[in-house]
């Protein structure tokens, strides 16, 4: 089975997260995938606050309570990844 390319894997992941994000499902996400033993895709992406309108940024730390942002995350990936060996 071929890998998808980088792009591809970067741009369902983005889609996964967009949608997301647009059907209120995650307020805002921290995204690194690795490929190979390399980073290929990285991304923050919504809000850090809603509240206070503040954007995400990838060196955001979580509170302890903030455990469902990287299984979300995970989730994510994984749908991209379905959709790619579709």
């Amino acid at each position: 089975m071929n890998q998808p390319s980088s792009r591809e894997m970067g741009l369902r992941v983005d889609q996964a997260i967009n949608q997301a994000i647009e059907e209120r499902r995650l307020v805002g996400a921290v995204v690194f995938v690795g490929l190979g033993g390399k980073l290929v895709y990285r991304r923050a992406a919504g809000m850090a606050d809603r509240e206070q309108r503040r954007p995400m940024t990838e060196d955001k730390i979580f509170l302890i309570a903030s455990v469902t942002k990287p299984i979300v995350t995970a989730a994510a990936i994984d749908r991209a990844g379905r959709a790619e060996r579709q």
